[in-house]
């Protein structure tokens, strides 16, 4: 049991390092136009 908890936690840390890691194109492009209309409000 304690390794399906591990498992599920190490899934979760996965799930969101990825969903952060989709917001770093649009934040590299809102710096670079210095516009955060560049930022999707639909990702947010």
């Amino acid at each position: 049991m304690e390794d399906f908890v591990y498992f599920v936690d190490v899934i979760g840390i996965i799930a969101g390092t990825l969903v952060l890691s989709s917001f770093i194109p649009q934040l590299h492009k809102a710096y670079k136009t210095k516009r955060m209309s560049d930022v999707s409000i639909y990702l947010m």
